[in-house]
C-alpha cells in the first residue's frame, strides 16, 4: 500500500516497533534467565529458513511454500517472547487453518501472497491477544469476515493492496477495540449502506486509491462511525462541487479530512458547515476554480487549509471568514491574479501563508502587515511586477527579516520590468521601484502618444457572423490588477457597452467584443476603452483611450498558411515557397501574404503577394550564415491575383500589422564560397609574382657580378658573324639579351 500522504508502504510498522520496544522493555525488567529465552530464540531463528530476528521479540521471514511456513508457525509455541510475527509469503495462493493455535502474538503481517480468500480459523489462538493485523499486498476478493470474527483485542487491521471491489453489510464484525481500519488501494466502487455499523470505536478509516464516487460516499454508509476523527479519500472519483449534500454524509465528529486528488471542481456555499469539529481539510490537486462567498463557514476549529495545485483565479471577498483558528494556508499551484484585503483580514492567528507558483503580478504589503501571527511568506515563483505599488510589499519584507526565514525572502523576485528581472525585491531601493503615470485626458482627446505605453489597440476585426468587432489590447503590467470597464465606438457614443472580455490568460492582453455594430472591412475607426485599476481593495477608474485601428475581416472569410519553406538561390535571391490552403467556398481573391527575410542585423528584403502565388522571389544580400524567412497569415489585399510587389522590409516588421507568424531558418554558404574562391586566386597570384621575383634577382645578379668569367655570343660591327670573343677582354660593355 502507498499512500499519497505520506504515509509508509507499510503504516503497521510503527505498531511493530511498539510491541518490540514493549518486548525489550519487559525484558530489561526481567531476571536474567528471560535474557537466555531471548538468545534462544534467537538461536532457534537462525534454523529457520528465511528467517531472521535482529530486534527482540521480532521474527521476520520471507517463504514460498507451505511447507517452509508450517515449520516457522510451529516454533511459535516455542518461543513466547516474540510478539511480533511477519511472513512475506511469496507465490502461495492458500493457507492452512490453525496455524497460529498456541501462538500468544500482538502483531501479525501476512503479505505478499496470491491468496483470495483466507480459512475461518486461521487465527484460532491469537482471539484475546492480537492487536495489529496487517494483511495488505495480497489478492483479497472479499473481507475475511469469518477469520476476523473473535479479535476482541484487535486495533489495527489492514486490508490495504488486495482487490477488493465492495464492502457489504456485516463483511466488518463487531471489532470493539478497532481503532484503525485501512482499506487503501483496493479497487472499492461500492459501500454498502451497514457496512460499517459494527465498528463503534473507529477512529481513522483509510479510503485512498479506489473508484469512490460522490454518490457512493453520500448514502449514508459513514455516518454511523461515530467515533471516527480521520478520514483519507485521496485519489478516488470524486467529481464535481463539493457540497452540503456530501458533507452531511460524512461523521460529524471528524477532525481530519482529506478529499485530494480527485475532480472537485467547486465549493459551495455552506458546504462544510457539517463538519464544525474539523481541523485539517485537505482539498489539494482539484481542479476547484469556484469557491462561494461562505463556503468555509461554520469551521470555527480549522487549522489546516490546503487549497494547493487547484486552478483557483480569485478569491471571494469574506471567503474565509471566520476561520479565526487556522495557522496555515496553501494556495500554491493556482492561477490566483490578485488577493485582497478582505480575503487574508479575516486571519488573526495564520502562520503560514503559501502562495507559490501563482500569477501574482502586485501584492501589497499591508495586507501582510494585516496578518499579527505570520511567520512564514512564500511568494516564489510568480510574476511580480516591481513598480511603486510593491514598494510596501518590499519594505515589509525588509521589516520582517527577524521573523520571516531569509531563504523564503529572498525567493520574492522580480519578472518584469527587464532591468529587473530575477532581482530579490528586498534588495532594491525606493528609487528603483518606479511607475509611469497612466494616460490624462478627456475621453474624446487624442490619446495615441500619451497611452501608446500603458494601453494600445494592437488589431480591430470583424467577428464571423459580421455583426460586431473583436478588439486586442496591449496593457502594461504596471496596471494589473484591472478589470475592463467599458468598450464604444468613438463616433457613435451610443454604441457605449459594457466590456464583454474573451478568453485570456494573459493579463497584458485584454480582448473584448463590441456588438451591434454594422462597419466594414479595410476602413479605419475610433475605438475606446475603459478600465478600472484595482489598488489596496478600492477600484479606480482610468481615463478612457481611444485609438484608431483598420477594421480588418473576419478570420473566418480568410484563407490559411498552410506550410512555408525557402531556399537560398544563387546571385544573392531567396526563395520562398508558400502554400495558402482556402477553405470551402472561399476564393484567393483579395488576399495577401508578406514574406521577409530577415538577417542578424534586421529586416533585408520583404515581398507582398497574391495568396494564388506559390513561390516568391526576394533580392537580398545574403552572406554566409543563417537568415530566417517569415511570412504573415494571410490578409485582406487589393493585389491582383497571381502578382506580386516589393514593400518596404523595415516599415513591415516596425508595424507589425499584420504581425509575422511563421518563419523558417535558412542556411547560406554562398559568400563563404566566394571568400574561398577569392582567398585562392590570391594565394595563386602571391606565388607567382614570387617565382617572378626571384628569377629576375638570379639573373640581375649573374650580370652584375665582378668575376664574371664566360664568352659571349655578340653579334656587333667590329666581330664578324659567329665569332666569340672573350667576355673579359671586351673594351665596352655590350648590352646582351639572354632569354628568360
Amino acid at each position: 500500500m502507498a499512500s499519497s500522504r505520506g504515509l509508509t508502504p507499510r503504516w503497521w510498522l510503527a505498531v511493530v516497533a511498539a510491541a518490540v520496544a514493549a518486548a525489550a522493555s519487559a525484558a530489561a525488567s526481567r531476571p536474567a534467565e528471560a535474557a537466555v529465552t531471548f538468545t534462544n530464540a534467537a538461536g532457534v531463528c537462525q534454523q529457520l529458513v528465511g528467517c531472521h530476528c535482529q530486534q527482540p521479540g521480532a521474527l521476520h521471514c520471507q517463504l514460498s511454500d507451505s511447507a517452509e511456513l508450517r515449520a516457522v508457525t510451529g516454533r511459535l509455541p516455542t518461543l513466547p517472547d516474540v510478539t511480533l510475527v511477519d511472513l512475506v509469503l511469496r507465490d502461495l495462493s492458500s493457507l492452512p487453518g490453525g496455524l497460529f493455535s498456541g501462538a500468544s502474538l500482538q502483531a501479525l503481517l501476512l503479505s505478499g501472497s496470491k491468496v483470495q480468500s483466507l480459512p475461518a480459523d486461521l487465527l484460532t489462538g491469537l482471539e484475546t491477544s492480537l492487536r495489529a493485523l496487517g494483511l495488505g499486498e495480497n489478492q483479497l476478493l472479499d473481507v475475511p469476515t469469518a477469520a476476523l470474527t473473535g479479535l476482541t483485542s484487535l486495533e489495527r487491521l489492514d486490508l490495504s493492496g488486495n482487490q477488493l471491489r465492495q464492502v457489504k453489510a456485516d463483511a466488518l464484525p463487531a471489532l470493539g477495540s478497532l481503532a484503525e481500519l485501512n482499506l487503501a488501494e483496493n479497487e472499492l466502487s461500492k459501500l454498502d449502506v451497514d457496512a460499517f455499523t459494527a465498528l463503534i470505536a473507529l477512529r481513522t478509516l483509510w479510503l485512498e486509491g479506489n473508484r469512490l464516487n460522490v454518490t457512493q460516499l453520500s448514502n449514508g454508509a459513514l455516518r454511523p462511525l461515530v467515533s471516527l476523527e480521520r478520514l483519507s479519500v485521496d485519489h478516488n472519483l470524486l467529481a464535481g462541487p463539493l457540497t452540503f449534500q456530501l458533507t452531511s454524509a460524512l461523521p460529524a465528529d471528524l477532525t481530519t479530512l482529506s478529499l485530494a486528488d480527485n475532480n472537485l471542481t467547486s465549493i459551495s456555499s455552506g458546504a462544510l458547515t457539517p463538519l464544525a469539529a474539523l481541523t485539517s481539510l485537505d482539498l489539494s490537486g482539484n481542479r476547484i476554480d469556484v469557491i462561494d462567498a461562505r463556503a468555509f463557514a461554520g469551521l470555527p476549529r480549522l487549522r489546516t487549509l490546503r487549497l494547493d495545485g487547484n486552478h483557483i483565479v480569485t478569491l471571494p471577498a469574506g471567503g474565509l471568514s471566520g476561520l479565526k483558528a487556522l495557522t496555515e494556508l496553501d494556495l500554491s499551484r493556482n492561477s490566483l491574479q490578485a488577493l485582497t484585503e478582505d480575503v487574508l483580514t479575516p486571519l488573526p492567528a495564520l502562520r503560514r501563508l503559501l502562495l507559490r507558483n501563482n500569477d501574482l503580478i502586485q501584492l501589497d504589503g499591508q495586507l501582510l502587515r494585516a496578518l499579527p501571527s505570520l511567520k512564514k511568506v512564500d511568494i516564489a515563483e510568480n510574476s511580480l511586477h516591481c513598480d511603486c505599488r510593491l514598494r510596501e510589499l518590499a519594505t515589509y519584507l525588509s521589516d520582517s527579516s527577524a521573523w520571516l526565514e531569509d531563504e523564503d525572502v529572498r525567493q520574492i523576485t522580480c519578472a518584469t520590468p527587464t532591468a529587473l528581472e530575477n532581482a530579490p525585491l528586498v534588495d532594491l531601493k525606493r528609487d528603483q521601484l518606479t511607475c509611469r503615470e497612466p494616460p490624462t485626458g478627456p475621453p474624446d482627446s487624442d490619446s495615441d502618444s500619451v497611452s501608446d505605453d500603458v494601453i494600445r489597440l494592437e488589431s480591430a476585426q470583424l467577428t464571423p457572423g459580421g455583426d460586431g468587432v473583436r478588439l486586442r489590447w496591449s496593457v502594461a503590467p504596471s496596471l494589473s490588477p484591472y478589470h475592463c470597464d467599458q468598450v464604444a465606438l468613438a463616433s457613435r457614443p451610443d454604441t457605449t457597452q459594457p466590456c464583454e472580455a474573451l478568453e485570456s490568460t494573459d493579463p497584458t492582453e485584454l480582448q473584448v467584443a463590441l456588438r451591434s455594430v454594422d462597419l466594414s472591412a479595410g476602413e479605419r475607426y475610433q475605438f475606446c476603452v475603459t478600465l478600472r485599476q484595482l489598488l489596496s481593495g478600492v477600484e479606480l477608474p482610468l481615463p478612457s483611450v481611444c485609438q484608431w485601428a483598420e477594421l480588418t475581416p473576419s478570420p473566418a472569410t480568410l484563407p490559411r498558411l498552410e506550410s512555408l519553406s525557402a531556399e537560398v538561390a544563387s546571385g544573392g535571391r531567396v526563395a520562398a515557397h508558400l502554400s495558402v490552403t482556402p477553405e470551402e467556398g472561399q476564393a484567393l481573391e483579395h488576399c495577401a501574404v508578406t514574406v521577409v527575410v530577415l538577417g542578424p542585423r534586421g529586416p533585408l528584403s520583404a515581398v507582398e503577394a497574391s495568396c494564388a502565388v506559390r513561390r516568391v522571389t526576394l533580392w537580398a544580400a545574403v552572406g554566409a550564415g543563417t537568415v530566417r524567412v517569415c511570412s504573415t497569415e494571410p490578409y485582406h489585399s487589393a493585389i491582383a491575383a497571381d502578382s506580386s510587389r516589393v514593400v518596404d522590409a523595415g516599415a513591415t516588421v516596425a508595424s507589425s500589422a499584420p504581425p509575422l507568424r511563421r518563419c523558417v531558418q535558412v542556411h547560406s554558404t554562398e559568400g563563404a564560397e566566394w571568400w574561398q574562391a577569392a582567398a585562392a586566386g590570391a594565394a595563386a597570384l602571391a606565388a607567382v609574382g614570387l617565382l617572378l621575383g626571384w628569377v629576375l634577382y638570379r639573373w640581375r645578379r649573374s650580370r652584375c657580378s665582378p668575376g664574371r668569367v664566360g664568352r659571349t655570343r655578340l653579334e656587333s660591327s667590329d666581330s664578324a658573324p659567329g665569332e666569340f670573343v672573350d667576355a673579359g677582354e671586351s673594351d665596352e660593355d655590350e648590352e646582351t639579351d639572354l632569354p628568360v
